[in-house]
């Protein structure tokens, strides 16, 4: 045996007892990386260096096409992702080897092969962890990139993070390069091929550096592929791709130690190839990395001059322009000019956001320096001018910047960006002061912009940035891994009390939130869009068909379906074109009706011959001959064409583009008081018979088919109908509420609060959580009621008036379009669509009333100006004050158990019990249901109208004893008020109106000329909030000032916003809001004619009155359950005593039967208790409810279940008495206690403790006593 074959003999024993030993220690267990000194450097080298040469002796066995392949499957294998510099060091000593050193004489070719040759290279090449320090996204294809007019599935995870803002990047500087662009297509479709021909991978847990052997069924599947792509390939290559894509046997030099491949993997020339040429054959390698590998192949950024840049400032612009708005958006190249010079810089764009503005300069790492001092720069060549523009070069016109109040920007509130202009994924660390201007890689500022909501929210981040710039331990902390804390911090770093010298982030914190960002909006999107990708986001939509979607200027909507595998889209575009607010909603209407008509009749639809398109996008374009009217004429013949002059677009492929002009008035006019869905039948044949027309298809006469004109006779999905809103207030509202960023400031605030207590984290509960909540409360108290108290007084009870008003109107439409939905079919939930509604209504309005009534409460003298950020962070800390309020209240009252839980950073979070969440989200979805009526009968509800059931005279007699005014009469002072534009008291729609006491009378009078002027000025006075009052009760003798407003009262509160809804103002005049007018209209008539005063007041002739309302009512209630009883059965008794009625029988007294029902048929009894209950409107109250109802030794539960063991055991002897029939049949009888009442209330549905009883409201009895018999 010669010297070598021994060495190499022994070199193979070496290798099988380590192969041995690793096994033996389990796969996934790494060898660690030795600690380097000087003394061992020598040492590590040279072990590394017998391990390649031990690599290169397992690799001259095989073929050198059967390595790659099958380095090419061990690297896809998704629990191998975090193993890719083992992988990148297979392929440098397979790709340094010369053809000759390779024997072949074992063929890959069975999968025990290719396992032992993997079980030998794993052991060879261990885990290194300096450099495989992490685990990538395990992704298989979820992310996609748009390339030219396709989407390609890409690998996300791998050794750039955030590969689509790199390519995106790479497209902006390279566009121009044909052959960069032919490059990075073809291994766009190579990953595409692989991704689609491959079996998704779901993510496995995995340890970083963890490597394994794929499964037998993946080897065999990836070897296929990946020997399919080959030929692929190598016509690519051939069809003008660059040949320094791939790399040949002996083309690289062997690693030479063990340092160098940190430093090679460093600078990502580890392996920087994309495949090797094996004899004319191109075999990928490093499938995962094949994007970057091209993008540092042509790195390198733009040169710093004109000549060069203007292609790449007009597509960096173009990328900005399709993601914002216009004016939001200023394409250059400018420079800045005074009237005798101009300064040597040429910026890009400018990027405006409310006040602040954005020069964008684009530079490269070899220029960057000169850029270092820009601002300063800026500043002293503008020092001593009094005018500057900029001037844009391509249009030579010059631009003054101004802020949102139209006066100039200083030099000084001028901001500069300035970018980097390289796509290389190859570290860069610049010495750069980003006092100056703020410095961004072009791929971070593409994952930043890219993701930004609207351009305010990048000055957002930049104050993020300066605020956080010291306390974040930067080191390997990039951008986008600062925005990915913006978001998810939702803008605040630190949320709790303690404070901390650093924030330590993770440094692939930017690649995952950006992972899933990419991958929720790839998931979400149809197959195919209407055009460009980057235009379009999906808004909401309660379909599970269709695909409601905006461009992200908002000027383009599409609502789109698809039809077999052809993706449909009906499109409407608002640029240049003005409409009023009814022909905006109809138009979407219109593509909403037309893309729901033809899916809910795909059935009949999908085999035509237009649906083999993949993608149809048809652009709806309003006919301004035919826009719907108002006026009588609106009603135009119904069989007109919904589409005139129809046109042919574009053919391209497999897309058609079409141009139909919709006549609006005939769409307004079908669909008006719908009763069939006739006019959507006739759309989706109209839809497919033109498109089929213009392109020379056969339509199959789909008008004459039997079956799909079925379809007409259903019930209509698109109905519209008239609604005439009760107040006067603009069509459009604009309701603001406080963001996730301002409710997590206030609960930081509270946090501090919390600490400077000296309570100590963790759980506390019931009368110790009350403890602690209550002195929170005070503390938080006090920093609201300074905020209050700074901002002007008169401005900001106009805006509280306008955001209630809005609120209010907004509702109301929401409540009104789902009562009117009740006509037709709809793909929304009703019940939780206004039970969401309701909550967000509530939330918002509590808010606002509680600001306004503190603040009016004040004396002017506050100096602060509005805007909408300061007023955000004031209403977030209201809604977290409330939120104590609440907590302290319900658990003073005992209404729930809970507490707060304070976490190590001081952090609250207010806990009840477990199953209170589900028990509120029950209780809303009944309420929302009563608010639409469903299943209720109208005319069993007890809702009583002026001049019915009660004596109007009488009760307008005590209140002007009580008042000096009427009842009836301040009702139309309200109805006046809340109708103010009608009755000519302005000339526009407003939010909130204003007048002069004088003119209100003086309109009054012309309304109501039977109305005495002093009469109106009592009403007047009556209903003006007064500021003294807000913070007191009414029945106090000691006239007791509360210290906030009395928020946990509800009945002593005689002066809140909701019943005295007018503001005074500079004397004799008054601000109101025409929604909350209405609303108090509503309380006023709607409490009195419900037998109760809204409020304590102590009249005491009025309150004699609403009291024999309020027994009239009680005895309505009896007669009406009475009522429907006997249209289910004959066997009742209202009003029913037996022991009283039966003397001889010597009953109990149980007192008497409400209404007392039998039914023979099912041998049911029904017991039926009537009670007309005082709502609660505070936790107070329903404490007092839930005592009456429940508690109380004498309680309604208490009396019913006396009554309900009573007739269980008398009942036989009941049926004699009352000669009542016996029941046939042998059925066992069962006993129901009912308790029926006006309204549904919280303790009806979740009663305190468990009981058999059943509770119903008075005008759902019908449908509970339907579904009782139903069941027989």
């Amino acid at each position: 045996m010669s010297k070598n074959s021994e060495k190499k003999n022994q070199r193979r024993k070496k290798r099988i007892n380590r192969e041995k030993s690793r096994k033996l220690k389990n796969m996934e267990k790494r060898s660690s990386m030795p600690e380097v000194s000087f003394t061992n450097r020598a040492t590590i080298d040279l072990d590394f260096t017998d391990r390649l040469r031990d690599l290169v002796d397992v690799l001259s066995q095989y073929k050198p096409a059967d390595i790659i392949v099958a380095l090419g499957i061990s690297d896809l294998w998704l629990p191998n992702i975090s193993s890719p510099i083992r992988h990148q060091i297979a392929y440098r000593v397979l790709a340094s080897m010369s053809e000759s050193e390779f024997r072949g004489e074992v063929e890959l070719d069975t999968y025990e092969k290719f396992a032992e040759f993997s079980h030998a290279f794993y052991g060879i090449i261990q885990h290194n962890p300096m450099l495989e320090d992490y685990i990538p996204e395990q992704d298989w294809g979820e992310v996609c990139i748009k390339f030219e007019d396709d989407n390609y599935k890409v690998f996300y995870g791998g050794n750039v993070e955030r590969i689509p803002d790199f390519f995106e990047a790479f497209k902006i500087i390279h566009s121009n390069n044909a052959q960069a662009m032919n490059d990075v297509k073809l291994v766009l479709m190579m990953q595409n091929k692989l991704i689609n021909s491959l079996e998704s991978q779901m993510p496995v847990s995995i340890e970083v550096g963890h490597i394994e052997v794929p499964s037998e069924l993946f080897w065999t599947k990836a070897r296929g592929v990946l020997l399919s792509l080959s030929t692929c390939i190598k016509e690519f290559v051939g069809g003008g791709y660059s040949s320094k894509l791939f790399t040949t046997l002996g083309g690289l030099e062997q690693i030479s130690n063990f340092h160098d491949v940190g430093d090679l993997a460093y600078s990502g020339e580890l392996f920087r190839y994309c495949g090797l040429n094996v004899d004319g054959e191109y075999y990928l390698s490093s499938p995962r990395n094949l994007i970057n590998i091209v993008i540092d192949i042509w790195a390198g950024g733009v040169q710093d001059n004109l000549a060069e840049f203007p292609p790449v400032m007009r597509r960096f612009n173009e990328f900005l322009s399709l993601r914002f708005k216009e004016e939001s958006i200023i394409d250059g190249p400018f420079v800045v000019v005074t009237p005798n010079d101009s300064f040597q810089c040429v910026f890009s764009t400018l990027i405006r956001s409310n006040d602040e503005s954005y020069l964008v300069l684009l530079s490269d790492s070899s220029s960057i320096d000169k850029k270092v001092d820009i601002k300063s720069d800026l500043i002293d060549f503008l020092k001593g001018q009094k005018e500057w523009r900029l001037l844009n070069l391509r249009n030579k016109k010059t631009l003054a910047i101004q802020n949102e109040q139209g006066e100039y920007l200083s030099i000084e509130d001028l901001n500069v960006v300035c970018i980097l202009c390289e796509s290389s994924s190859e570290p860069k660390m610049l010495g750069f002061d980003e006092k100056s201007c703020h410095l961004f890689f072009l791929p971070d500022f593409i994952t930043i912009f890219d993701s930004l909501q609207d351009v305010s929210e990048f000055s957002r981040f930049i104050e993020y940035l300066n605020d956080n710039s010291g306390a974040v331990m930067h080191g390997m902390i990039g951008s986008a891994d600062m925005f990915a804390s913006f978001r998810d911090s939702d803008e605040l770093l630190v949320a709790g009390a303690n404070k901390f010298d650093f924030v330590m982030l993770d440094t692939s914190m930017g690649t995952d939130w950006r992972f899933k960002v990419l991958r929720e909006y790839w998931a979400s999107l149809p197959a195919e869009l209407p055009n460009n990708y980057a235009l379009w986001r999906l808004a909401d939509s309660d379909s599970e068909v269709l695909y409601r979607m905006h461009t992200r200027s908002y000027n383009q909507f599409s609502w789109s379906t698809m039809i077999g595998k052809c993706m449909l889209h009906f499109v409407f575009d608002f640029n240049g074109i003005e409409f009023d607010r009814e022909n905006a909603h109809l138009i979407e209407t219109a593509c909403h009706c037309f893309s729901d008509s033809i899916v809910q009749r795909s059935e009949y639809l999908k085999d035509l011959q237009i649906f083999k398109y993949k993608n149809i996008v048809i652009n709806c374009i309003a006919d301004i001959e035919n826009l719907a009217r108002n006026d009588e004429s609106k009603f135009t013949d119904l069989t007109i064409d919904v589409f005139n002059n129809c046109q042919l677009s574009s053919v391209d492929g497999e897309k058609a583009e079409f141009n139909f002009n919709v006549n609006l008035n005939c769409v307004q006019s079908n669909i008006f008081d719908a009763k069939t869905s006739q006019f959507e039948y006739k759309c989706a044949v109209e839809v497919c018979s033109r498109i089929s027309d213009l392109l020379g298809f056969d339509a199959c006469n789909i008008a004459e088919d039997p079956t799909l004109f079925e379809t007409s006779k259903l019930p209509p999905r698109f109905r519209q109908g008239e609604y005439i809103r009760a107040f006067d207030v603009p069509a459009d509202a604009n309701v603001k509420s406080p963001s996730s960023r301002h409710f997590k400031l206030a609960r930081k605030n509270l946090a501090i609060i919390f600490k400077k207590l000296g309570v100590t984290p963790g759980k506390y509960e019931l009368s110790e959580a009350k403890s602690v909540i209550d002195q929170a409360k005070v503390g938080l108290q006090t920093i609201v009621h300074d905020e209050i108290s700074q901002y002007r007084r008169e401005p900001l009870l106009r805006y509280c008036i306008r955001q209630i008003d809005a609120l209010t109107a907004e509702y109301d439409l929401q409540v009104e379009k789902s009562r009117q939905s009740l006509c037709h079919e709809v793909d929304y939930d009703r019940e939780n669509y206004v039970s969401s509604a309701y909550e967000k209504f509530s939330i918002d309005t509590r808010r606002y009333k509680y600001l306004l009534e503190n603040r009016l409460y004040y004396a002017d003298g506050g100096s602060n100006e509005l805007t909408d950020d300061l007023l955000a962070h004031c209403l977030a800390n209201i809604d977290w004050l409330l939120v104590l309020f609440g907590a302290s209240d319900t658990l003073h009252n005992g209404i729930d158990v809970g507490g707060v839980n304070l976490d190590d950073d001081f952090i609250p979070s207010v806990f009840f019990s477990e199953d209170r969440a589900d028990k509120e989200k029950e209780y809303t979805q009944i309420m929302a249901s009563n608010t639409l009526g469903i299943n209720h009968v109208e005319s069993d509800s007890l809702d009583f109208t002026p001049n019915e059931k009660i004596n109007w005279d009488i009760l307008n007699d005590a209140f002007l004893k009580d008042n000096l005014f009427t009842f009836k009469n301040m009702l139309g002072i309200l109805s006046l008020l809340a109708k103010w534009k009608t009755y000519g008291g302005d000339t526009e729609f407003r939010w909130h109106y204003e007048a002069s006491i004088v003119d209100v009378i003086s309109i009054s009078n012309k309304e109501f000329p039977d109305l005495d002027r002093n009469e109106i000025e009592s009403i007047l006075n009556f209903l003006i909030l007064n500021p003294k009052e807000v913070r007191t009760l009414l029945g106090r003798s000691d006239g007791v000032v509360e210290s906030d407003v009395p928020i946990w009262d509800h009945f002593n509160r005689g002066s809140r916003y909701t019943i005295r809804p007018l503001i005074e103002i500079g004397g004799e005049r008054i601000i109101w809001g025409a929604a909350s007018v209405n609303k108090a209209l509503v309380i006023w008539a709607g409490n009195v004619s419900s037998g109760y005063l809204p409020a304590n007041y102590k009249w005491d002739n009025t309150q004699t009155e609403v009291e024999k309302i309020k027994i009239s009512l009680e005895k309505e209630l009896e007669s009406k359950s009475f009522e429907i009883f006997q249209r289910y059965t004959e066997y009742n008794r209202k009003s029913m005593d037996f022991m009283r009625k039966f003397k001889k029988e010597k009953f109990d007294d149980v007192g008497d039967f409400d209404v007392l029902a039998y039914i023979p048929d099912i041998n049911t009894w029904i017991a039926v208790e009537c009670k007309y209950n005082q709502p609660p409107y505070c936790m107070k109250d329903s404490r007092r409810l839930r005592d009456l109802i429940f508690t109380r030794k004498k309680s309604h539960v208490s009396k019913i279940d006396k009554r309900g063991s009573f007739l269980k055991k008398h009942s036989g002897r009941i049926l004699e008495l009352l000669n009542w029939p016996k029941p046939q049949g042998g059925v066992e009888p069962k006993y129901i206690d009912l308790y029926v009442s006006r309204e549904t209330y919280w303790w009806m549905v979740n009663p305190p403790y468990s009981t058999n009883i059943e509770f119903v409201k008075i005008d759902l009895l019908d449908n509970w006593l339907k579904n009782l018999l139903s069941k027989k």
